[in-house]
């Protein structure tokens, strides 16, 4: 499962993808994909009616190995996979885990019959969540990607209110569910991404129950220079001409910030 297919490569005319893509659209344009169809229809692997179930699997095997392997995306960081190329993972899918592709096959239906709604486009998925299991064989489900995302709001987060003057004291809020936590703030956007949310004059960040206690790392995201907060540490205090005490603040600049408790009993 770990080498690299050394099957021929199909070679694929503009026609031909012209072709794939006047059928199922624009969007679907992956060569890579499309040859790893074409050669497992020649091959005998696949069924030509199963070709576009095909050509999705491709895609989601891609991404997975791509971001683990060669992008190192937090999300998966020390994330065990078990291939190291698309074409090898898919015909291992096919060849070994037959359950898994039929239903693949019937979630690709049904994804054409939603007319291609992200919600209901199949993934694969890991049933453990175990980061040294990981992307094995007996690990692996399809899963839509509505119930992907539901998977992520049926766990447990935090909310922390931001005050921008650092020394304040940290108020946060642990929530059973993200879908909670989401409507106590009044905002709708996925966690863990170190963004600050402002409601009704106040800042909130939102962050997964893993990555509060320090039991995964954040994910990572690409942000644009301009997008960067502004805060103040408090560094010491000085006395006044008046004999008073002030503090003085040393100003910061980041992309996103995550807040980490150490010692926190949440029973």
């Amino acid at each position: 499962m770990k080498g690299r297919c050394t099957i021929p490569r199909y070679k694929l005319q503009p026609s031909e993808l012209k072709e794939f893509t006047s059928k199922y659209g624009d969007k679907n344009n992956k060569v890579r994909g499309w040859v790893f169809v074409k050669n497992s229809i020649k091959s005998g692997l696949i069924k030509e009616e199963t070709e576009f179930a095909a050509y999705l699997l491709y895609g989601s095997c891609e991404a997975r190995i791509n971001a683990i392997r060669y992008k190192a995306q937090k999300p998966y960081l020390d994330v065990h996979i078990d291939w190291s190329d698309s074409n090898s993972m898919c015909r291992d899918i096919i060849n070994h885990k037959p359950e898994f592709w039929k239903e693949w096959v019937v979630m690709t239906g049904k994804f054409i019959e939603s007319k291609q709604k992200l919600s209901a486009r199949p993934t694969v998925d890991r049933l453990s969540e175990d980061r040294s299991v990981g992307y094995r064989l007996e690990n692996i489900s399809p899963l839509t990607h509505s119930a992907n995302a539901s998977k992520a709001l049926s766990k447990p987060c935090y909310v922390f209110q931001i005050n921008f003057d650092l020394s304040g004291q940290k108020k946060f809020e642990r929530f059973q569910h993200k879908k909670e936590a989401l409507k106590f703030i009044g905002i709708n956007n996925k966690v863990d991404t170190g963004k600050i949310f402002e409601v009704d004059g106040k800042h909130y960040l939102i962050q997964s129950e893993a990555v509060t206690l320090g039991l995964e790392p954040m994910e990572e995201y690409n942000y644009e220079d301009d997008e960067e907060y502004t805060a103040w540490i408090p560094i010491g205090t000085i006395e006044d001409s008046n004999g008073e005490t002030r503090i003085i603040k040393q100003q910061i600049t980041f992309p996103y910030v995550s807040v980490l408790l150490k010692q926190y009993n949440n029973t």
